[in-house]
């Protein structure tokens, strides 16, 4: 048997299992097709390989690639992926290149396959090792792969073409045999109680899971604080358990969410509890996912993007909610429905929308609506400011949604042409003013009588 070292592109689920219920157990991995430019940007499918890794090796494996999957859909693929004709063997999930690792595997032999972009495949993959000491641009190349189907002619057994780094071959593992129950990492083991002492009742009574903490605060951490506070820590969550701790969204973690039993609350949300010295009620920002019991009450304290309902909010909150509104729901507003929200929430502070509903024509063009002929140095260019800077929307041209038209008392020489422009409108009419009507606004604060200011 030979090896080859390929990246894992995509995942697919063991037979029995709903898609986004576990971690995939089978992987689909590809060859880089090369590139001139350095790091290969195209990946053709190769092979697809479930066996060989040990069930603690395929955890250790999902827990890595566990938050960079993506549901796999047909109608907008990975660029970067190229399966067979038809999507042949399409994956029920797909991965970034670079989240992604090289698997080193074995196989019988080589052979044609109309099912990978590739044109062959192998026979009987087992995965021999991750190769944790490679990126994932020094995976096989196709040219690579082809090379070697020629000179082996497909029988992988009779030649050993992949050597590690330091150029020797790869060497095969020995199976071995357990002969006692092998120890769960430290970083999955329960503390020992017995030698933490209480310094407080804060948790009496609560039962909490802790699945993974941040790095200033590991599992065994937050335990620790747990029992020193008066609560008690359990491996797997009951129907008793008071909350799941969690800052990583990793498969236990995935499989929790499914059920919608139990709060999945960020550690967070437990140093601020201890922090405080009280059990704080949980906000939408602390929460992972909430069970079916906390989201109800949430939809009728919260709105969906997290602002309370009856509790007045401060600057960070204000800015957690922002963060969970998507760019596509904000909608844009025009002047209209600025002024109306002005009068009705800040009816005494809307001063800087005087003019909002006001959409003005500047009579500074030698001919009317004809930008390229502005009058030069007019005085009404800082009556623009001023328009703009208490809300008035401006136009070039005067067009039937004009409200209002400005002149320069100095300079009425297009005077008659407007109003008989204005005259010959059966709707839509404007009011015709001089710009003493600005300052006079200004002044009062309040928009006054047009016709006090008629040229």
């Amino acid at each position: 048997m030979d090896q080859l070292d390929v990246l894992i592109v995509g995942g697919n689920y063991g037979s029995g299992t709903r898609a986004g219920g576990l971690f995939p157990t089978h992987f689909l991995c590809a060859v880089a097709v090369p590139s001139d430019e350095g790091k290969p940007k195209q990946f053709h499918s190769f092979c697809k390989v479930g066996s060989g890794y040990t069930r603690s090796e395929l955890y250790e494996l999902n827990q890595k690639l566990a938050s960079h999957w993506k549901q796999y859909d047909k109608s907008k693929p990975p660029e970067f992926l190229e399966l067979a004709t038809g999507q042949k063997q399409r994956p029920d999930l797909w991965i970034e290149p670079a989240n992604s690792c090289v698997l080193q595997i074995k196989a019988a032999e080589m052979m044609d396959s109309s099912q990978f972009k590739t044109g062959c495949t192998l026979r009987f993959p087992r995965v021999e090792t991750i190769r944790t000491d490679k990126h994932w641009y020094d995976a096989m190349t196709t040219v690579e792969l082809q090379d070697l189907k020629q000179k082996s002619e497909g029988k992988l057994a009779k030649c050993n073409i992949n050597e590690d780094p330091v150029g020797e071959p790869s060497k095969k593992k020995r199976k071995t045999f357990a002969t006692s129950k092998p120890a769960l990492p430290s970083r999955f083991q329960s503390i020992d109680v017995s030698t933490v002492s209480k310094i407080s009742d804060l948790f009496s009574g609560k039962e909490i899971c802790v699945v993974n903490g941040p790095k200033t605060h590991p599992k065994s951490s937050l335990e620790t604080l747990i029992v020193q506070n008066g609560g008690n820590v359990v491996q797997h969550p009951g129907d008793n358990t008071f909350c799941v701790l969690a800052d990583q969204i990793v498969v236990k973690v995935r499989n929790m969410m499914t059920k919608s039993n139990h709060d999945i609350v960020k550690s967070s949300w437990l140093l601020k509890c201890i922090g405080d010295n009280t059990v704080l009620a949980w906000l939408p920002s602390d929460i992972i996912h909430t069970s079916t019991r906390t989201a109800l009450k949430f939809s009728q304290e919260y709105d969906p993007y997290g602002d309370s309902y009856y509790n007045d909010t401060d600057v960070d909150m204000l800015k957690s909610v922002f963060m969970n509104i998507d760019d596509d729901e904000i909608l844009e507003m025009n002047n209209d429905m600025i002024a109306e929200a002005e009068s009705n929430y800040f009816p005494d502070d809307s001063f800087y929308g005087l003019f909002r509903r006001c959409k003005v024509y500047l009579d500074n063009k030698i001919i009317i609506s004809d930008s390229n002929t502005t009058v030069k140095d007019s005085s009404l260019e800082l009556v623009a400011l001023d328009l703009r800077f208490h809300g008035a929307t401006l136009t070039n041209t005067l067009d039937k949604k004009v409200t209002h038209v400005i002149v320069d008392e100095k300079d009425l020489s297009r005077l008659n042409e407007i109003n008989i422009e204005n005259r010959m409108r059966s709707s839509g009419k404007f009011h015709l003013v001089k710009n003493s009507w600005i300052e006079a606004c200004l002044e009062s604060k309040v928009l006054i009588e047009e016709r006090l200011h008629r040229p």
